[in-house]
């Protein structure tokens, strides 16, 4: 458990404050709360950490008599979520007190299952948050609304999954480690350098540009009245003597998805444009039937759902690290359960047999070590199925580089790149070795956009996300005004009312 986490399901009786214990430990409204018995009717997963340890707790439908045919999938779903849980936390109104229903879910509940009673909505009673040791487990008494007592809900748990405070011992998987030393060895390659004096540069002549680590720059003591010396690397030995470091800067980085603030209506917009290469990519995967399947970047879940048409036998999951995203996708009932996980650290509790990734891959970095770690989730002959767009050259694209490096904005956004793939042939020779059976290919498509500044809207659905999400209102008007003018050039809008855009993707399916 200290490895793999602890895996918390949250039951009970509709309306006991499951979501808003869900979303207190998550620290974000992940799930949807109202006053209504019944509200949650999906299975709704967020994975947080307590003192390293992860903990994949689980929100689900409420457990009752009911003929409501949807309601009744929910609760099917948070039966066979127990099943698979290591620890059931049962929630039950504090000012109603144990029931008889509470009595009967209790005598249902797996024998070996560790369980925690909690009363919720001790801010309605007046009754302070606590702690009872009980002969038939642990009983806290805590305020989801208001987060009196869930401390000691989270210790608890800690208890549960064996953890115990230690100074000079941490915990970490197998693939942490490769990190760190991997991380390590990055650090020493470049201090290796800084001793060798044919890497100086000096004045106008240091080009920072030319160098993978920008600007190292040193400034005179007060001991030396030589100008200041503009190094690109080091110039060794000397200069550590009478210079001290006063900044680094790093080439830029790909901007982290879990980090943006997405939005499902403008993503949305072009809902059939964006769904067409997800469509091809799963007919492309002919009659496989996979019974688990995992939708990685699912965004708001309208490609999830199309999973869910073509296999609707199979047990899916949604991934995603952006809470409003993921409160679409969770927002119409299904039997899809959604996970808030940074797809970049994403590891498979049970191997699926499809791993399916539609336009999100390409915001992560380094797919030579990430697509194998995702083959390595694959039983033999499951599949990893992946789209990416692939027009990172193509002049939308070009044009928002150049106008983000512009003197009025590089402060602001300058190290934002809108995400890297590479060549159908370099993914070909990275996964061909590793691969049962592989399929590599591109598409362009001609998309026929429709509406004022479509292009503009387009790009705010997915690229300009991290370009505006650093400006303020009126800077982001001025930047998308100077985006404009050059696009309507490149683009024209047709008689019709409709702007081509080409745009290309690159696709493969591969077999473990």
């Amino acid at each position: 458990m200290l490895h793999g986490g602890l895996h918390v399901v949250l039951a009970g009786q509709p309306n006991v404050g499951k979501s808003s214990l869900l979303n207190r430990l998550a620290g974000d409204d992940l799930a949807i709360v109202t006053p209504l018995p019944g509200t949650t009717r999906d299975l709704v997963r967020s994975t947080l950490q307590v003192e390293g340890i992860p903990l994949h707790v689980i929100d689900t439908a409420g457990l009752r008599e009911t003929q409501d045919p949807i309601e009744q999938i929910g609760i099917e779903r948070t039966w066979r979520e127990i099943d698979r849980a290591d620890v059931v936390v049962l929630l039950v109104d504090a000012r109603t007190g144990v029931s008889d229903l509470d009595r009967v879910i209790v005598g249902q509940l797996p024998e070996h299952l560790a369980k925690l009673t909690v009363f919720n909505k001790i801010d309605l009673t007046g009754a302070g948050s606590e702690r009872h040791d009980q002969g038939d487990g642990t009983a806290i008494s805590l305020s989801a609304k208001s987060g009196e007592g869930i401390d000691l809900l989270r210790q608890a748990l800690l208890r549960i999954a064996g953890w115990q405070p230690a100074e000079d011992v941490f915990i970490a998987r197998e693939r942490h480690l490769r990190a760190l030393a991997e991380t390590r060895q990055h650090l020493d390659d470049p201090a290796s350098t800084l001793m060798t004096p044919a890497n100086a540069c000096h004045g106008s002549n240091c080009s920072p540009r030319n160098y993978a680590w920008r600007s190292w720059r040193w400034r005179q003591s007060p001991a030396n009245s030589a100008p200041t010396t503009c190094w690109a690397r080091s110039s060794g030995a000397s200069a550590l003597a009478n210079s001290r470091l006063i900044g680094i800067r790093r080439t830029p980085s790909i901007e982290r998805r879990s980090a943006m603030n997405w939005d499902p209506a403008q993503y949305l917009k072009f809902v059939e444009a964006r769904r067409r290469p997800a469509l091809d990519l799963i007919a492309r995967l002919g009659g496989k039937s996979p019974t688990r399947i995992v939708d990685l970047g699912c965004g708001a879940g309208n490609i999830t759902r199309l999973l869910a048409e073509h296999w609707p036998q199979a047990a899916i999951t949604g991934v995603d690290s952006d809470p409003a995203m993921l409160r679409k996708a969770s927002s119409a009932p299904s039997s899809i359960e959604w996970q808030r996980i940074d797809i970049a650290v994403w590891d498979a509790v049970t191997q699926p047999d499809l791993i399916f990734s539609n336009a999100a891959l390409h915001w992560l970095p380094n797919h030579q070590h990430l697509l194998p770690r995702l083959i390595d989730q694959l039983p033999a002959g499951g599949v990893l199925a992946v789209q990416m767009p692939s027009n990172f050259s193509s002049p939308s694209h070009r044009i928002l580089r150049k106008l983000a490096d512009d003197y009025r904005w590089q402060q602001t956004l300058g190290g934002i790149e809108m995400g890297k793939v590479l060549s159908a042939a370099d993914y070909h020779r990275l996964l061909a070795p590793i691969c049962r059976h592989l399929e590599v290919w591109e598409t362009t498509y001609w998309q026929a956009l429709s509406g004022n500044d479509a292009i503009v809207e387009w790009m705010k659905g997915t690229t300009l996300v991290p370009y505006l999400a650093r400006l303020d209102v009126d800077a982001a008007e001025h930047f998308l005004a100077a985006y404009r003018a050059p696009l309507a050039i490149v683009y024209p809008r047709g008689a019709d009312g409709h702007t081509l855009f080409p745009f290309k993707r690159i696709f493969f399916v591969a077999q473990r």
